[in-house]
């Protein structure tokens, strides 16, 4: 069926369904109205008094009077300059305030030796507006808002010294800040220089070094509402440079993450959109995923006029987080997420993919039986793909003996290099790397209870509506993805779409659905008798 650019854009999320071939078309409306239907409301500008703190020797003195004087409408005002403070910034339980410097670039606050994890940190607050500044090697996150209602985050830098706490590292002072905060991507280290394998020597970058000493967390907004992150850069963090979580209506566009473990992180969100973002020079640019065990699961984002570009930098997350069982070279990565159409981007140079469509069976049995472990209505349409899956990285040997063989991003890309090689494509990625796992219907499984012995409520598709707030089932329920008959619901629902309007580049495979290890006994146990060997498209 011809795909109308104009109808994708007519509701809010399609409903598509493929499997990975032919697709029928459905529409999302205007990319200007906020997802959901929701919106993000900036606090009004201020009628209070101003607070101002000057650098100097007794700046942490003066900003702790006025954090703890912080009224309604009121400003905490940071002048111009480097600011060497001993103590986070603390705004909790109010309402419509404002802190902000006099630039992103020109007011420097470093917590290097702050007795505080967070940079700053907003908790139970409603309206709060944070810009026109950086923030520096936090000791941990550089940004938080947790229980926040109608957040603004604008024309703000989160950002960790070069080589932070590694003998090569680069202190970011008063007397080079206005330097060390313009960071370039052109050539991130691709192989980790712990890692005891001698054919891997592009192992530095000329740009920047990343740490596992740096913060977890560059922006990191979390069970929140309303949320507006814009203009807004991150360098550096070992878990997310961006991220939102467990947070309802949010809105991520016009920023920059460069040299974290992931460029963008989108945990458990509802109603998301994230546009005009660049992602470069992380070991992954995107992920828009589900996790379990926590208040709640997510649905409906839109990821669109993105760039996700050379992001080929080694995983260096501490290991045993989730996030450490990325590849390096992935462009989006979207896991467990169901509705999300991802449209109009860019994804180039990124070595293992431009986009991985993954479950957790890929990563083993997940003991949350309240959540979906499969992405699906994810809809992928009018993307430009150039020079994806043409750098796999070899097996993470530091990784390995760190975890004792745990490290599911070192086998990830060598499952999908043997897979294309078997298929006849030579080892390598592609634009786009399915895992091929589906559900088939649990017939014996009935609708979840709640504390109360009542069932959960649904959506208006039948899924239940859960969170750690129910308790976990004896099993999965997915009798909402089929029909009476045990048919899969579609086209409407419970399947993905890859439309053939995108536009892939010559220099790379198109596709790869590689089915897990299914098929890779040939390999390991020398049976070469397996019939399921052949299993790249």
């Amino acid at each position: 069926m011809a795909h109308s650019k104009r109808a994708l854009q007519a509701v809010l999320l399609s409903l598509s369904t493929l499997v990975l071939g032919a697709c029928l078309s459905s529409g999302g409306d205007d990319p200007t109205n906020t997802a959901g239907g929701g919106s993000v409301i900036n606090p009004a500008e201020s009628t209070g008094r101003v607070f101002l703190i000057q650098p100097g020797p007794n700046a942490t003195e003066e900003m702790v009077k006025a954090m703890v004087q912080l009224k309604p409408k009121d400003i905490l005002r940071f002048d111009c300059g480097f600011f060497d403070l001993k103590t986070g910034i603390q705004i909790t339980t109010t309402e419509d305030v404002i802190i902000e410097g006099c630039g992103m670039d020109e007011t420097f606050l470093s917590f290097r030796e702050s007795t505080s994890q967070e940079g700053f940190l907003a908790s139970n607050v409603r309206g709060i507006t944070v810009r026109n500044l950086t923030i520096g090697d936090s000791p941990g996150d550089a940004f938080k808002m947790k229980g926040v209602n109608h957040g603004t985050l604008k024309k703000v830098r989160a950002i960790w010294s070069s080589g932070r706490k590694l003998p090569e590292e680069r202190p970011i002072t008063a007397a080079n800040f206005r330097d060390e905060i313009k960071v370039a991507c052109t050539d991130p280290a691709r192989h980790n220089p712990a890692n005891p394998n001698p054919l891997e020597t592009d192992n530095t970058s000329p740009d920047y070094t990343v740490s596992t000493a740096s913060g977890r967390y560059g922006i990191y907004p979390v069970e929140s509402r309303n949320i507006l992150v814009e203009e807004t850069e991150s360098i550096g963090a070992s878990d997310a440079g961006i991220y939102v979580g467990q947070t309802n209506i949010a809105k991520i566009r016009k920023s920059r993450a460069a040299f974290n473990v992931f460029g963008f992180e989108i945990e458990n969100v509802q109603d998301g959109e994230y546009s005009e973002n660049l992602a470069e020079c992380n070991s992954g640019g995107f992920l828009v995923y589900d996790l379990d065990n926590l208040t709640q699961y997510g649905s409906r984002s839109r990821v669109y006029n993105n760039i996700s570009r050379n992001n080929n930098t080694y995983n260096f997350a501490v290991p045993g987080s989730i996030v450490a069982n990325v590849p390096r070279g992935s462009g989006l990565i979207t896991l467990a997420y169901d509705k999300i159409d991802i449209y109009d981007n860019v994804f180039e140079n990124n070595g293992t993919a431009g986009i991985i469509l993954t479950s957790y069976d890929l990563l083993g049995e997940n003991g949350d039986r309240r959540m979906d472990v499969y992405s699906e209505a994810v809809n992928i349409f009018d993307n430009t793909f150039k020079n994806n899956g043409n750098d796999l990285p070899q097996p993470d040997f530091a990784s390995i003996i760190a975890t004792q063989g745990g490290q599911i991003s070192s086998a990830f890309p060598l499952v999908v290099g043997l897979k294309n090689a078997l298929g006849g494509g030579g080892y390598r990625g592609a634009h786009i790397v399915w895992d091929g796992y589906t559900d088939s219907l649990n017939s014996s499984c009935d609708l979840p209870k709640d504390r109360n012995g009542n069932n959960v409520a649904v959506d208006a598709d039948g899924k239940p509506i859960q969170g750690n707030q129910n308790p976990n089932p004896s099993c999965r329920y997915n009798k909402y993805k089929f029909e009476t008959n045990g048919q899969r619901k579609v086209p409407a629902w419970w399947f993905s779409c890859i439309n053939p309007n995108n536009n892939f580049g010559s220099d790379s495979l198109a596709f790869s659905n590689f089915h897990g290890t299914r098929g890779l006994d040939a390999v390991i146990n020398l049976n070469t008798s397996d019939p399921t060997a052949n299993l790249s498209l």
